[in-house]
């Protein structure tokens, strides 16, 4: 066998190599071209794989050439993790349209997944998205031919992360196999601890064990008055700038209490955020998304 092309899906959040949060999957159209052909695709999180028979190389190169731009095999990119909306770039879908990357709009492999940089949206027919004053807003539609075998009926109302289409003959051409990767972006949060009962000191503060000569510390302030959780004291403070959100963040935070003469360390590693604390909170000034973390005693 030999292999035609890998097409993985990263995330900034989840570090390097293929994202465990992502399946990738071929349209209905591609796994008959496969078969037909004699493709085998090996597929797990986050990557997918193509090879061909070394006997069928000369059938498919004359079935790629006959049309380039036409022959092509199409993906559907998923999201695993329920949650994988609240730690990506915003916005990860865009009502009435789905993500369309095509392997033959770049010359680096590089299908970059950023919101911003994606090249094209396909239409679902939905209304289009219209602004205060009635003019369209969003990404313009493109047309594609075939859209209704590549998407099922619940793709509609929970759209796949993107539809990729790696072209035949880019595949095929290339001296080596192509190793094309669609990538996101994490976002920043505020870090907001709850400490609560024993925990929510008046003279509590929150210190970076990670800043240095290099490293900018994280402030924490405190926000608003005690409050009361499940029967007991709670306080909460903020971060006064966001953080990256990691799975596993590089930041590592220590409670301290002033005692007078000297502070002494209250818990010694507060608990990192988890995906499921990732939410979108108002401010006066807009919104931004806020990890709470609770933190008891």
């Amino acid at each position: 066998m030999v292999a035609l092309f890998t097409l993985d899906a990263t995330h900034q959040y989840h570090g390097e190599g293929p994202c465990p949060a992502v399946e990738i999957e071929p349209a209905s159209q591609t796994l008959d071209l496969m078969r037909r052909t004699g493709l085998l695709h090996r597929t797990e999180q986050g990557r997918l794989s193509l090879h061909a028979p070394a006997a069928k190389l000369p059938m498919l190169r004359r079935v790629a050439e006959q049309d380039a731009k036409e022959v092509g095999l199409l993906f559907r990119v998923r999201a695993l993790d329920p949650h994988f909306d609240r730690y990506t770039t915003e916005p990860v879908r865009v009502r009435g349209f789905v993500r369309y990357l095509d392997s033959g709009d770049t010359a680096d492999h590089a299908l970059d997944g950023s919101p911003q940089k994606w090249s094209q949206f396909l239409s679902l027919d939905r209304p289009p998205l219209v602004d205060a004053h009635g003019e369209p807003r969003g990404p313009a539609p493109v047309e594609m031919r075939g859209l209704q075998d590549v998407l099922g009926g619940s793709d509609y109302e929970v759209p796949p992360l993107a539809v990729v289409r790696i072209r035949l003959v880019d595949a095929l051409s290339a001296d080596a196999a192509p190793h094309y990767v669609v990538s996101f972006s994490a976002s920043d949060s505020v870090w907001r601890y709850h400490l609560i009962g024993a925990l929510a000191d008046p003279d509590a503060r929150i210190v970076d064990l990670t800043a240095g000569e290099d490293v900018e510390p994280v402030e924490f302030a405190r926000e608003g008055d005690a409050w009361s959780l499940v029967g007991k004291s709670a306080i909460t403070f903020v971060s006064t700038s966001p953080i990256p959100l990691r799975e596993r963040p590089s930041r590592a935070f220590e409670l301290r209490r002033n005692g007078g003469v000297r502070e002494t360390v209250v818990v010694k590693r507060l608990p990192l955020p988890t995906a499921e604390g990732i939410g979108l909170q108002s401010f006066d000034d807009g919104h931004a998304v806020v990890s709470d973390i609770y933190v008891n005693d």
